[in-house]
Protein backbone atom coordinates (compact mmCIF):
# COMPACT_ATOMS: atom_id res chain seq x y z
CA UNK A 1 0.00 0.00 0.00
CA UNK A 2 2.75 2.42 0.86
CA UNK A 3 4.47 1.67 -2.45
CA UNK A 4 1.32 2.76 -4.27
CA UNK A 5 1.22 6.00 -2.27
CA UNK A 6 4.93 6.47 -2.85
CA UNK A 7 4.32 6.13 -6.59
CA UNK A 8 1.58 8.76 -6.45
CA UNK A 9 3.99 11.10 -4.68
CA UNK A 10 6.82 10.36 -7.14
CA UNK A 11 4.59 11.21 -10.11
CA UNK A 12 3.71 14.52 -8.45
CA UNK A 13 7.36 15.35 -7.78
CA UNK A 14 8.30 14.37 -11.34
CA UNK A 15 5.76 16.92 -12.52
CA UNK A 16 7.65 19.54 -10.50
CA UNK A 17 10.98 18.47 -12.09
CA UNK A 18 12.36 17.29 -8.75
CA UNK A 19 12.42 13.64 -9.85
CA UNK A 20 12.95 12.44 -13.40
CA UNK A 21 10.05 10.88 -15.34
CA UNK A 22 12.19 7.73 -15.63
CA UNK A 23 12.16 7.40 -11.83
CA UNK A 24 8.36 7.33 -11.71
CA UNK A 25 8.26 4.91 -14.66
CA UNK A 26 10.66 2.49 -12.95
CA UNK A 27 8.69 2.69 -9.72
CA UNK A 28 5.43 1.96 -11.57
CA UNK A 29 6.97 -1.16 -13.14
CA UNK A 30 8.29 -2.20 -9.74
CA UNK A 31 4.87 -1.86 -8.10
CA UNK A 32 3.24 -3.74 -10.99
CA UNK A 33 5.55 -6.70 -10.39
CA UNK A 34 4.07 -7.07 -6.91
CA UNK A 35 0.41 -6.68 -7.88
CA UNK A 36 0.00 -10.29 -8.95
CA UNK A 37 1.49 -11.70 -5.73
CA UNK A 38 -0.25 -9.50 -3.18
CA UNK A 39 -3.38 -11.25 -1.91
CA UNK A 40 -4.61 -8.03 -0.32
CA UNK A 41 -5.20 -6.27 -3.65
CA UNK A 42 -8.65 -7.59 -4.37
CA UNK A 43 -10.31 -9.60 -7.10
CA UNK A 44 -9.39 -9.91 -10.75
CA UNK A 45 -11.27 -6.81 -11.91
CA UNK A 46 -9.65 -4.51 -9.34
CA UNK A 47 -6.22 -5.93 -10.14
CA UNK A 48 -6.93 -5.40 -13.85
CA UNK A 49 -7.81 -1.75 -13.26
CA UNK A 50 -4.77 -1.25 -11.07
CA UNK A 51 -2.44 -2.85 -13.63
CA UNK A 52 -3.92 -0.72 -16.41
CA UNK A 53 -3.36 2.41 -14.33
CA UNK A 54 0.26 1.49 -13.70
CA UNK A 55 0.85 0.88 -17.41
CA UNK A 56 -0.87 4.08 -18.54
CA UNK A 57 2.24 6.21 -17.94
CA UNK A 58 0.54 8.54 -15.46
CA UNK A 59 1.87 12.07 -15.29
CA UNK A 60 1.18 14.63 -12.61
CA UNK A 61 -2.48 15.62 -12.59
CA UNK A 62 -3.65 13.60 -15.59
CA UNK A 63 -6.56 11.15 -15.57
CA UNK A 64 -4.36 8.10 -15.02
CA UNK A 65 -2.68 9.75 -12.02
CA UNK A 66 -6.03 10.65 -10.42
CA UNK A 67 -7.49 7.20 -11.14
CA UNK A 68 -4.48 5.55 -9.56
CA UNK A 69 -5.00 7.60 -6.40
CA UNK A 70 -8.67 6.55 -6.23
CA UNK A 71 -7.84 2.87 -6.79
CA UNK A 72 -5.23 3.06 -4.03
CA UNK A 73 -7.84 4.36 -1.60
CA UNK A 74 -10.25 1.58 -2.61
CA UNK A 75 -7.64 -1.11 -2.05
CA UNK A 76 -6.58 0.36 1.28
CA UNK A 77 -10.09 0.22 2.76
CA UNK A 78 -10.21 -3.58 2.96
CA UNK A 79 -6.59 -4.58 2.28
CA UNK A 80 -6.15 -6.65 5.45
CA UNK A 81 -9.64 -8.16 5.22
CA UNK A 82 -8.67 -9.60 1.84
CA UNK A 83 -5.67 -11.23 3.49
CA UNK A 84 -8.08 -12.75 6.03
CA UNK A 85 -10.19 -14.13 3.16
CA UNK A 86 -7.05 -15.53 1.52
CA UNK A 87 -6.10 -17.29 4.76
CA UNK A 88 -9.51 -19.02 4.81
CA UNK A 89 -9.42 -19.97 1.12
CA UNK A 90 -8.37 -23.27 -0.41
CA UNK A 91 -5.15 -21.63 -1.63
CA UNK A 92 -3.70 -20.35 1.62
CA UNK A 93 -0.85 -17.84 1.32
CA UNK A 94 2.66 -18.26 2.67
CA UNK A 95 2.56 -17.54 6.40
CA UNK A 96 5.74 -15.49 6.19
CA UNK A 97 4.51 -13.41 3.27
CA UNK A 98 1.22 -12.81 5.08
CA UNK A 99 3.07 -11.85 8.26
CA UNK A 100 5.19 -9.36 6.35
CA UNK A 101 2.12 -7.85 4.69
CA UNK A 102 0.30 -7.36 8.00
CA UNK A 103 3.30 -6.09 9.94
CA UNK A 104 4.46 -3.60 7.32
CA UNK A 105 0.91 -2.36 6.77
CA UNK A 106 0.53 -1.53 10.47
CA UNK A 107 4.00 -0.01 10.72
CA UNK A 108 3.33 2.14 7.67
CA UNK A 109 0.00 3.17 9.18
CA UNK A 110 1.98 4.79 11.99
CA UNK A 111 1.95 2.20 14.75
CA UNK A 112 5.12 1.88 16.78
CA UNK A 113 7.02 -1.40 16.68
CA UNK A 114 7.03 -1.75 20.49
CA UNK A 115 3.27 -1.31 20.64
CA UNK A 116 2.77 -3.87 17.86
CA UNK A 117 5.00 -6.38 19.64
CA UNK A 118 2.77 -6.20 22.71
CA UNK A 119 -0.38 -6.26 20.57
CA UNK A 120 0.52 -9.38 18.59
CA UNK A 121 1.78 -11.14 21.73
CA UNK A 122 -1.62 -10.57 23.35
CA UNK A 123 -3.29 -12.36 20.41
CA UNK A 124 -1.65 -15.57 21.53
CA UNK A 125 -2.27 -18.54 19.23
CA UNK A 126 -4.89 -16.86 17.06
CA UNK A 127 -5.13 -18.26 13.53
CA UNK A 128 -3.82 -16.14 10.61
CA UNK A 129 -7.27 -15.00 9.45
CA UNK A 130 -8.15 -13.79 12.95
CA UNK A 131 -4.84 -11.93 13.17
CA UNK A 132 -5.55 -10.22 9.84
CA UNK A 133 -9.05 -9.18 10.98
CA UNK A 134 -7.68 -7.84 14.26
CA UNK A 135 -5.03 -5.94 12.30
CA UNK A 136 -7.73 -4.44 10.06
CA UNK A 137 -9.59 -3.21 13.12
CA UNK A 138 -6.37 -1.72 14.47
CA UNK A 139 -5.51 -0.03 11.17
CA UNK A 140 -9.00 1.50 11.07
CA UNK A 141 -8.53 3.21 14.43
CA UNK A 142 -7.97 6.97 14.26
CA UNK A 143 -4.96 8.65 15.79
CA UNK A 144 -5.42 9.99 19.30
CA UNK A 145 -4.20 13.16 20.96
CA UNK A 146 -1.54 12.54 23.61
CA UNK A 147 -0.15 14.89 26.22
CA UNK A 148 3.56 14.18 26.61
CA UNK A 149 5.84 15.92 29.10
CA UNK A 150 9.60 15.88 28.49
CA UNK A 151 11.60 16.69 31.65
CA UNK A 152 15.03 18.31 31.29
CA UNK A 153 17.93 18.00 33.69
CA UNK A 154 19.53 21.08 32.16
CA UNK A 155 18.12 23.72 29.84
CA UNK A 156 19.55 27.27 29.97
CA UNK A 157 17.12 30.19 30.14
CA UNK A 158 18.94 31.97 27.28
CA UNK A 159 17.65 35.50 27.88
CA UNK A 160 14.05 34.39 28.40
CA UNK A 161 13.87 32.07 25.40
CA UNK A 162 13.12 29.05 27.59
CA UNK A 163 10.39 30.64 29.72
CA UNK A 164 8.59 32.14 26.72
CA UNK A 165 8.67 28.95 24.65
CA UNK A 166 5.32 27.21 24.04
CA UNK A 167 4.79 24.28 26.39
CA UNK A 168 7.42 25.22 29.00
CA UNK A 169 6.53 24.11 32.53
CA UNK A 170 8.65 25.43 35.37
CA UNK A 171 9.93 22.98 38.02
CA UNK A 172 7.39 24.15 40.59
CA UNK A 173 4.41 23.38 38.35
CA UNK A 174 5.42 19.92 37.20
CA UNK A 175 3.99 18.16 40.27
CA UNK A 176 0.57 19.69 39.57
CA UNK A 177 0.61 18.44 35.99
CA UNK A 178 1.62 14.94 37.10
CA UNK A 179 -1.25 14.78 39.60
CA UNK A 180 -3.77 16.08 37.07
CA UNK A 181 -2.51 13.55 34.48
CA UNK A 182 -2.82 10.59 36.86
CA UNK A 183 0.85 9.57 36.63
CA UNK A 184 3.69 9.28 39.10
CA UNK A 185 7.33 10.04 38.44
CA UNK A 186 10.49 10.39 40.51
CA UNK A 187 12.66 11.61 37.63
CA UNK A 188 15.04 14.41 38.62
CA UNK A 189 14.47 17.50 36.50
CA UNK A 190 14.57 21.28 36.27
CA UNK A 191 11.35 21.76 34.37
CA UNK A 192 10.46 20.66 30.89
CA UNK A 193 8.16 20.96 27.90
CA UNK A 194 4.62 19.72 27.45
CA UNK A 195 3.57 18.70 23.94
CA UNK A 196 0.25 17.70 22.42
CA UNK A 197 0.82 15.23 19.58
CA UNK A 198 -1.33 12.91 17.48
CA UNK A 199 -0.37 9.25 17.29
CA UNK A 200 -1.89 5.77 17.30
CA UNK A 201 -0.19 4.68 20.51
CA UNK A 202 1.86 6.15 23.38
CA UNK A 203 5.13 4.80 21.98
CA UNK A 204 4.46 6.60 18.71
CA UNK A 205 3.60 9.78 20.62
CA UNK A 206 6.97 9.65 22.40
CA UNK A 207 8.72 9.01 19.08
CA UNK A 208 7.11 12.17 17.67
CA UNK A 209 8.17 14.15 20.72
CA UNK A 210 11.74 12.84 20.46
CA UNK A 211 11.89 14.32 16.95
CA UNK A 212 10.78 17.69 18.36
CA UNK A 213 13.52 17.51 20.98
CA UNK A 214 16.06 16.71 18.24
CA UNK A 215 14.98 19.76 16.27
CA UNK A 216 15.17 21.90 19.39
CA UNK A 217 18.69 20.67 20.08
CA UNK A 218 19.72 21.39 16.49
CA UNK A 219 18.28 24.91 16.64
CA UNK A 220 20.03 25.66 19.93
CA UNK A 221 23.38 25.13 18.21
CA UNK A 222 22.80 28.30 16.21
CA UNK A 223 23.24 30.39 19.34
CA UNK A 224 26.45 32.36 19.73
CA UNK A 225 26.68 31.06 23.28
CA UNK A 226 27.30 27.42 24.01
CA UNK A 227 23.96 25.80 24.83
CA UNK A 228 23.88 22.36 26.46
CA UNK A 229 20.42 20.79 26.48
CA UNK A 230 20.12 17.67 28.60
CA UNK A 231 16.80 15.81 28.54
CA UNK A 232 16.18 13.51 31.49
CA UNK A 233 15.98 10.52 29.15
CA UNK A 234 12.29 9.77 29.61
CA UNK A 235 8.97 11.14 28.43
CA UNK A 236 5.87 11.07 30.61
CA UNK A 237 2.61 10.35 28.81
CA UNK A 238 -0.57 11.53 30.54
CA UNK A 239 -2.77 8.66 31.77
CA UNK A 240 -0.04 6.20 30.78
CA UNK A 241 3.28 6.80 32.53
CA UNK A 242 6.99 6.96 31.71
CA UNK A 243 8.55 5.72 28.49
CA UNK A 244 12.18 6.06 27.34
CA UNK A 245 12.83 9.17 25.26
CA UNK A 246 14.53 7.32 22.44
CA UNK A 247 17.46 8.74 20.57
CA UNK A 248 16.45 7.24 17.24
CA UNK A 249 18.91 4.37 16.95
CA UNK A 250 18.24 2.84 13.55
CA UNK A 251 20.67 -0.08 13.83
CA UNK A 252 23.12 0.66 11.03
CA UNK A 253 25.89 -1.56 12.45
CA UNK A 254 29.43 -1.93 11.10
CA UNK A 255 30.61 -4.81 13.25
CA UNK A 256 33.92 -5.28 11.42
CA UNK A 257 35.33 -2.20 13.14
CA UNK A 258 34.98 -3.97 16.46
CA UNK A 259 35.97 -7.44 15.22
CA UNK A 260 39.16 -6.17 13.59
CA UNK A 261 40.09 -4.01 16.62
CA UNK A 262 39.79 -0.78 14.60
CA UNK A 263 36.89 0.94 16.33
CA UNK A 264 39.03 3.80 17.66
CA UNK A 265 41.53 3.91 14.81
CA UNK A 266 40.46 7.11 13.06
CA UNK A 267 43.81 8.55 12.07
CA UNK A 268 44.05 7.29 8.49
CA UNK A 269 41.45 9.64 6.97
CA UNK A 270 40.84 7.23 4.09
CA UNK A 271 37.94 7.15 1.66
CA UNK A 272 36.29 4.57 3.90
CA UNK A 273 36.75 6.73 7.01
CA UNK A 274 35.11 9.64 5.19
CA UNK A 275 32.19 7.44 4.09
CA UNK A 276 31.60 6.12 7.61
CA UNK A 277 31.61 9.68 8.91
CA UNK A 278 29.13 10.77 6.25
CA UNK A 279 26.78 7.88 7.05
CA UNK A 280 26.94 8.31 10.85
CA UNK A 281 23.71 10.41 11.10
CA UNK A 282 21.84 7.41 9.70
CA UNK A 283 21.84 5.87 13.17
CA UNK A 284 20.42 8.68 15.27
CA UNK A 285 20.38 11.94 13.33
CA UNK A 286 17.40 13.91 11.98
CA UNK A 287 15.91 12.72 8.70
CA UNK A 288 17.66 15.27 6.46
CA UNK A 289 21.28 14.60 7.49
CA UNK A 290 20.54 10.85 7.75
CA UNK A 291 19.34 10.62 4.15
CA UNK A 292 21.88 12.98 2.58
CA UNK A 293 24.83 11.59 4.55
CA UNK A 294 23.96 7.97 3.81
CA UNK A 295 23.66 8.63 0.11
CA UNK A 296 26.89 10.63 0.01
CA UNK A 297 28.64 7.64 1.58
CA UNK A 298 27.29 5.27 -1.09
CA UNK A 299 28.30 7.53 -3.98
CA UNK A 300 31.77 8.16 -2.58
CA UNK A 301 32.45 4.42 -2.32
CA UNK A 302 30.66 2.95 -5.32
CA UNK A 303 31.04 5.38 -8.20
CA UNK A 304 34.05 6.13 -10.37
CA UNK A 305 34.63 9.03 -12.73
CA UNK A 306 34.18 6.81 -15.81
CA UNK A 307 30.86 5.25 -14.81
CA UNK A 308 27.95 5.72 -17.23
CA UNK A 309 24.39 4.43 -17.05
CA UNK A 310 21.22 5.10 -19.04
CA UNK A 311 19.28 5.21 -15.79
CA UNK A 312 21.78 7.58 -14.17
CA UNK A 313 24.91 7.26 -12.08
CA UNK A 314 22.89 7.35 -8.87
CA UNK A 315 20.95 4.24 -9.88
CA UNK A 316 24.24 2.53 -10.67
CA UNK A 317 25.55 3.25 -7.15
CA UNK A 318 22.26 2.11 -5.58
CA UNK A 319 22.31 -1.18 -7.47
CA UNK A 320 25.94 -1.85 -6.55
CA UNK A 321 25.15 -1.40 -2.88
CA UNK A 322 22.12 -3.67 -3.32
CA UNK A 323 24.35 -6.41 -4.73
CA UNK A 324 26.75 -6.08 -1.78
CA UNK A 325 23.92 -6.33 0.74
CA UNK A 326 22.48 -9.33 -1.10
CA UNK A 327 25.79 -11.21 -0.97
CA UNK A 328 26.27 -10.39 2.71
CA UNK A 329 22.94 -11.99 3.67
CA UNK A 330 23.55 -15.75 3.18
CA UNK A 331 26.56 -16.05 5.47
CA UNK A 332 24.97 -13.82 8.12
CA UNK A 333 21.77 -15.88 8.14
CA UNK A 334 23.54 -19.23 7.99
CA UNK A 335 25.87 -18.22 10.82
CA UNK A 336 23.03 -17.00 13.03
CA UNK A 337 21.11 -20.23 12.44
CA UNK A 338 24.16 -22.34 13.24
CA UNK A 339 23.98 -21.16 16.86
CA UNK A 340 20.33 -22.27 17.12
CA UNK A 341 20.92 -25.94 16.20
CA UNK A 342 20.33 -28.07 19.31
CA UNK A 343 20.52 -31.78 18.43
CA UNK A 344 20.20 -34.29 21.29
CA UNK A 345 22.03 -36.56 20.90
CA UNK A 346 24.60 -34.65 18.87
CA UNK A 347 24.37 -35.31 15.14
CA UNK A 348 26.91 -34.85 12.37
CA UNK A 349 26.17 -31.15 12.04
CA UNK A 350 26.46 -30.54 15.78
CA UNK A 351 29.92 -32.12 15.77
CA UNK A 352 31.01 -30.01 12.79
CA UNK A 353 29.78 -26.84 14.47
CA UNK A 354 31.55 -27.69 17.70
CA UNK A 355 34.84 -28.09 15.83
CA UNK A 356 34.43 -25.02 13.61
CA UNK A 357 36.96 -22.26 14.28
CA UNK A 358 35.41 -19.50 12.16
CA UNK A 359 31.88 -18.30 11.49
CA UNK A 360 32.63 -18.92 7.83
CA UNK A 361 33.11 -22.62 8.66
CA UNK A 362 29.85 -22.69 10.63
CA UNK A 363 27.95 -21.17 7.73
CA UNK A 364 29.43 -23.67 5.27
CA UNK A 365 28.50 -26.58 7.54
CA UNK A 366 24.86 -25.47 7.82
CA UNK A 367 24.57 -24.95 4.05
CA UNK A 368 26.06 -28.39 3.39
CA UNK A 369 23.63 -30.01 5.85
CA UNK A 370 20.71 -28.34 4.09
CA UNK A 371 21.95 -29.57 0.73
CA UNK A 372 21.89 -33.09 2.20
CA UNK A 373 18.24 -32.41 3.18
CA UNK A 374 19.17 -32.67 6.86
CA UNK A 375 16.63 -31.04 9.16
CA UNK A 376 18.01 -28.68 11.77
CA UNK A 377 16.97 -29.10 15.41
CA UNK A 378 15.35 -25.75 16.09
CA UNK A 379 12.97 -24.72 18.86
CA UNK A 380 11.62 -21.27 18.06
CA UNK A 381 9.22 -20.45 15.27
CA UNK A 382 11.36 -17.55 14.05
CA UNK A 383 14.33 -19.92 13.60
CA UNK A 384 12.21 -22.40 11.65
CA UNK A 385 11.08 -19.55 9.41
CA UNK A 386 14.74 -18.66 8.84
CA UNK A 387 15.47 -22.30 7.96
CA UNK A 388 12.65 -22.23 5.41
CA UNK A 389 14.13 -19.11 3.79
CA UNK A 390 17.55 -20.70 3.64
CA UNK A 391 16.24 -23.93 2.12
CA UNK A 392 14.98 -21.85 -0.80
CA UNK A 393 18.42 -20.29 -1.07
CA UNK A 394 20.33 -23.57 -0.88
CA UNK A 395 18.23 -25.38 -3.48
CA UNK A 396 17.64 -22.40 -5.81
CA UNK A 397 20.61 -20.10 -5.16
CA UNK A 398 20.62 -17.92 -8.28
CA UNK A 399 16.85 -17.44 -8.38
CA UNK A 400 16.66 -16.67 -4.67
CA UNK A 401 19.62 -14.29 -4.67
CA UNK A 402 18.17 -12.36 -7.59
CA UNK A 403 14.82 -12.10 -5.82
CA UNK A 404 16.57 -10.79 -2.71
CA UNK A 405 18.58 -8.40 -4.87
CA UNK A 406 15.33 -7.00 -6.25
CA UNK A 407 14.18 -6.20 -2.72
CA UNK A 408 17.53 -4.61 -1.93
CA UNK A 409 17.41 -2.50 -5.10
CA UNK A 410 14.00 -1.20 -4.07
CA UNK A 411 15.45 -0.13 -0.74
CA UNK A 412 18.62 1.52 -2.07
CA UNK A 413 16.85 3.21 -4.98
CA UNK A 414 14.25 4.48 -2.53
CA UNK A 415 17.07 6.05 -0.52
CA UNK A 416 18.34 7.67 -3.72
CA UNK A 417 14.88 9.06 -4.54
CA UNK A 418 14.52 10.54 -1.08
CA UNK A 419 17.95 12.09 -1.33
CA UNK A 420 16.83 13.80 -4.56
CA UNK A 421 13.57 14.92 -2.94
CA UNK A 422 15.55 16.33 -0.04
CA UNK A 423 18.29 18.04 -2.02
CA UNK A 424 16.22 19.30 -4.96
CA UNK A 425 12.80 19.76 -3.36
CA UNK A 426 13.55 20.34 0.32
CA UNK A 427 11.06 17.58 1.14
CA UNK A 428 11.36 16.02 4.60
CA UNK A 429 7.67 15.16 5.07
CA UNK A 430 7.27 12.61 2.27
CA UNK A 431 4.85 9.78 3.16
CA UNK A 432 7.46 7.06 2.69
CA UNK A 433 10.31 8.74 4.59
CA UNK A 434 9.79 6.94 7.96
CA UNK A 435 9.67 3.58 6.19
CA UNK A 436 12.80 4.43 4.20
CA UNK A 437 14.86 5.20 7.30
CA UNK A 438 13.46 2.19 9.16
CA UNK A 439 14.37 -0.29 6.42
CA UNK A 440 17.46 1.19 4.78
CA UNK A 441 19.55 1.82 7.91
CA UNK A 442 20.25 -1.82 8.89
CA UNK A 443 20.68 -2.84 5.24
CA UNK A 444 23.16 -0.07 4.54
CA UNK A 445 24.95 -0.99 7.77
CA UNK A 446 25.38 -4.53 6.41
CA UNK A 447 26.77 -3.21 3.12
CA UNK A 448 29.19 -0.82 4.82
CA UNK A 449 30.26 -3.63 7.12
CA UNK A 450 31.32 -5.78 4.16
CA UNK A 451 33.14 -2.85 2.54
CA UNK A 452 34.91 -2.19 5.84
CA UNK A 453 35.85 -5.83 6.31
CA UNK A 454 37.31 -6.07 2.82
CA UNK A 455 39.27 -2.85 3.32
CA UNK A 456 40.69 -3.86 6.70
CA UNK A 457 41.55 -7.48 5.90
CA UNK A 458 42.62 -7.46 2.24
CA UNK A 459 42.74 -3.76 1.24
CA UNK A 460 40.17 -4.54 -1.48
CA UNK A 461 38.60 -1.43 -2.99
CA UNK A 462 34.80 -0.99 -2.65
CA UNK A 463 34.30 -0.97 -6.44
CA UNK A 464 36.22 -4.24 -6.75
CA UNK A 465 34.10 -5.76 -4.00
CA UNK A 466 30.94 -4.63 -5.81
CA UNK A 467 32.21 -6.30 -9.01
CA UNK A 468 32.83 -9.48 -7.02
CA UNK A 469 29.26 -9.35 -5.67
CA UNK A 470 27.84 -8.97 -9.17
CA UNK A 471 29.78 -11.96 -10.44
CA UNK A 472 28.82 -14.11 -7.44
CA UNK A 473 25.10 -13.48 -7.97
CA UNK A 474 25.28 -14.18 -11.70
CA UNK A 475 27.23 -17.44 -11.21
CA UNK A 476 25.36 -18.67 -8.13
CA UNK A 477 24.47 -22.35 -8.37
CA UNK A 478 26.72 -23.02 -11.36
CA UNK A 479 29.82 -25.27 -11.20
CA UNK A 480 31.98 -22.13 -11.24
CA UNK A 481 29.94 -20.32 -8.61
CA UNK A 482 31.10 -19.50 -5.10
CA UNK A 483 29.88 -21.25 -1.98
CA UNK A 484 26.99 -19.39 -0.37
CA UNK A 485 29.21 -18.60 2.62
CA UNK A 486 31.90 -17.14 0.37
CA UNK A 487 30.06 -14.84 -2.04
CA UNK A 488 32.24 -11.86 -1.14
CA UNK A 489 35.48 -13.79 -0.60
Amino acid sequence: MLSLRELHSAITWAGQKVLSPATATWLARDVEADVGRDRGLGDRELRKQLTAGLRAKPTSGNHAHRSLARLTDLVDETYLLRWADAARSDQTPSIERMSRAIATHLLDAGYHIDFLHDWVSALGDADPATVAEAAHALASEPEYSWSVFVPFVAIPAMDGNRDSAPGWISPGKVAGWLAASNVESTVRHNGGFLYEVSAHDPHGAVESVSEIVDRMTARARYSRKRVELEPAGVAIVAEHGELPLRTRRRHACVLSLLAEKRLYDVGSNSLLDAALELAAPLNDGPAGPAISGAWAAIESLLLSSVDESEEGRGVLAADRMAALITCSWPRAELTALSYKHRADPADRLAVQLRNAELNRDRARAVAAAMRRDSTLSLRRGRDKAAEHRLLELVHRPRLTLREIETHMQRATRRLYRHRNLLMHGGAVDVVSLPMTLRTVAPLLGAGLDRVTHAHLTTALAPLDLAARARTSIDLAGSPDGRDLADLLE
